[in-house]
């Protein structure tokens, strides 16, 4: 039975490996791509024994979101053009990996990743899924974290660290308190009792987000990854991909063994979780 749907964040994941990789020597698409499954595949060790089934969510492969329709220098100030190329041929190695590991993944033209997590939370909650199935949020982006409640977690393997509302709310009260006042004053932080993870957006919309080069009193809908101005989620064709590409993914074991000999095998590339025969 399965019990998880894992959502990776590949693009951000790609970004991040492919920045340390240039910033101490550079290496090809290959290595970038087998030190990108490595990270991934440390989060196992964040997740209770369970079947699961892993989606990679890639940006689209130009940079016209549409959020570049509201602010034409959306990400300006984020990554070089040849960071971004970077990016790209590493999602463009994955691919064709995927067709011989069988490893699923969804990508939409001017679409992120972002967006595509956001529609598939609201998917997952459409379908008949087990009972008591979780959405594992694997990413290393704050902003995925708007995203949780108590059927979705956010896996964070560069802590590492599991976020539940709760370890949500702490970490943006945390974030709130080391603001100016002026900055505090232009949005008011809800009691725990009435916080609701989406919270960060609204906090997002009355501070601006500058790594995203997004001003203060941006429209939420830029920020949102459950109420964006463009709906990816309205499309029926995303809807039926991402019901198909959940629905064949290859479930696999999550084996929390903690011996010295399965530590020691950390570092074996290249799987997206660890897979152990289901039958």
């Amino acid at each position: 039975m399965i019990h998880n749907v894992n959502l990776i964040d590949a693009s951000g994941i790609f970004h991040r490996v492919g920045y340390f990789s240039s910033k101490y020597g550079g290496s090809s698409s290959r290595d970038q791509i087998s030190l990108a499954l490595k990270f991934v595949n440390e989060s196992r060790y964040l997740l209770e024994n369970a079947y699961n089934k892993s989606i990679w969510l890639l940006d689209s492969p130009n940079r016209n979101y549409w959020r570049n329709e509201y602010y034409p220098d959306y990400k300006a100030g984020r990554v070089s053009n040849d960071d971004q190329q970077s990016k790209h041929v590493v999602a463009n190695t994955f691919i064709e990996d995927a067709k011989t590991y069988d490893y699923k993944y969804l990508q939409f033209e001017n679409f992120e990743a972002d967006d595509l997590a956001g529609g598939l939370v609201r998917l997952i909650g459409t379908m008949n899924m087990p009972d008591g199935c979780r959405v594992n949020l694997i990413t290393g982006d704050s902003d995925w974290q708007g995203l949780v409640s108590d059927k979705v977690r956010g896996i964070y393997p560069l802590e590492p660290c599991i976020r539940t509302v709760d370890e949500v709310y702490n970490w943006l009260s945390r974030k709130w308190a080391k603001q100016s006042k002026s900055l505090r004053s232009r949005w008011e932080l809800p009691s725990r009792s009435q916080f609701n993870c989406s919270d960060i957006w609204h906090w997002k919309q009355a501070v601006g987000d500058s790594c995203d080069n997004l001003k203060a009193g941006s429209d939420i809908g830029v920020f949102s990854l459950l109420e964006p101005s463009y709906d990816l989620y309205e499309r029926l064709d995303f809807r039926a991909e991402g019901a198909a590409v959940i629905k064949t993914a290859t479930p696999y074991l999550c084996d929390l063994r903690l011996s010295q000999e399965y530590l020691g095998h950390l570092l074996e590339p290249p799987i997206p979780m660890v897979r152990v025969p289901t039958k």
